[in-house]
């Protein structure tokens, strides 16, 4: 069996070196002062990412014959250079240069783990993760929404010094959501946002939504954007098949949803309400709403302006014995979950969660108005 180096101890000194590597990703380049070229995202079994390209631009087309995105491959016969510059590619100062007398052969598939390099989204929001960072990171969540599309300044663009035409493409934003309900703002450009809008058309507002972005950039914490993609690099999944990471997430999520609904039927045996197994849906779907504390806005609305502070404070005091007592677990759980539970049980237009919790001794008072 052949003795291959990893990508993480390959060094310029080490032309010898035999490689065992997958293709993750293939794109075309373009630059002012090197012309076009192409470009290899490769890693091996113990997860480690390198660029790697052609060092002339007359041997593309039988690199990329010969390394095909997906496979794996031997690769003998290149170069190792040193990456000088803090922005990069990947977390590896070092890039592989594919030469003339590279040699590439196809290698046996490798099933076991390879680990993603998931950055957890509070560590972008807290600065963890700083602005601007060295290299690309990966990131799962449920979209929660999409924007259209739109026109940004991307000053990656290469332009020559006599072009004065503004540096702008095509983007499209979205909002990407963890297991714990933190946010971040993302932004696909160029033909990224083209296969992002596709697919979102196809299979968007269909079902949860997961999404894997794989080598995308932190470019902010506080600005309208947080992440964003790196041409040619980055990439999107929509319910990605094959990451154990995907696979523990969405059962955290399915998790989440089994105890927001075991709380609704424990709130409607607290109230009384009739099993929801009767009825058509629309009138499940309202029982159980009711049952979580959800009220119409414009029931709220006329009890705003019918209903005077100290008459609302005398209501409280008479109902007193129509208040649901619920352990502070429970009500933290309603209250993480809300929205989650909305999109379980159908969208209702115009609702919004109504619940007011004070402190009583060991328990929390949450009080349900139901119509």
């Amino acid at each position: 069996m052949a003795n291959f180096e990893r990508l993480a101890m390959v060094t310029p000194n080490g032309d010898d070196s035999m490689i065992r590597v997958r293709v993750e990703n293939v794109w075309s380049t373009l630059d002012v002062e090197n012309g076009e070229g192409l470009s290899f995202l490769v890693v091996d079994d113990e997860g480690t990412r390198m660029h790697a390209f052609v060092q002339h631009f007359a041997d593309a087309k039988r690199f990329k014959r010969l390394l095909q995105k997906g496979d794996w491959f031997t690769i003998t016969g290149f170069s190792v250079v040193i990456v000088r510059n803090e922005i990069r590619m990947t977390k590896q100062r070092k890039e592989i240069v594919l030469k003339r007398n590279t040699e590439v052969g196809v290698s046996e598939l490798f099933n076991g783990f390879i680990p993603l390099d998931l950055v957890p989204f509070q560590d972008v929001k807290n600065g963890t993760v700083h602005d601007g960072t060295s290299y690309t990171r990966d990131f799962l969540g449920v979209i929660s929404s999409v924007s259209d599309f739109g026109l940004t300044v991307d000053d990656s663009m290469p332009r020559n010094i006599h072009n004065y035409d503004p540096k702008t493409t095509g983007s499209i934003d979205f909002v990407l959501e963890d297991n714990d309900g933190n946010h971040l703002n993302c932004r696909a450009k160029g033909i990224l946002a083209v296969l992002f809008k596709r697919n979102w058309l196809c299979y968007g507002e269909t079902g949860t939504n997961i999404c894997l972005l794989t080598n995308w950039r932190v470019v902010g914490r506080d600005g309208p954007i947080q992440v964003e993609d790196e041409e040619g690099i980055s990439t999107f999944e929509y319910d990605p098949p094959g990451h154990h990471e995907v696979v523990h997430f969405t059962n955290i999520l399915r998790q989440v949803k089994i105890e927001v609904l075991l709380q609704g039927r424990k709130l409607r045996e607290l109230r009384g309400l009739p099993d929801l197994q009767n009825g058509d849906a629309r009138a499940q779907s309202r029982q159980l709403q009711r049952s979580i504390l959800l009220v119409t806005e414009e029931d709220e609305e006329d009890e705003r302006r019918s209903v005077n502070a100290r008459s609302i404070k005398e209501k409280e005091e008479d109902e007193g014995d129509d208040r649901i007592f619920v352990e502070r677990e429970d009500v933290a759980t309603i209250s993480r979950n809300k929205e989650m539970v909305t999109a379980i049980v159908g969208s209702i237009p115009n609702c919004k969660v109504n619940q007011s919790v004070k402190l009583n001794r060991t328990k929390l008072n949450s009080i349900a108005r139901f119509t």
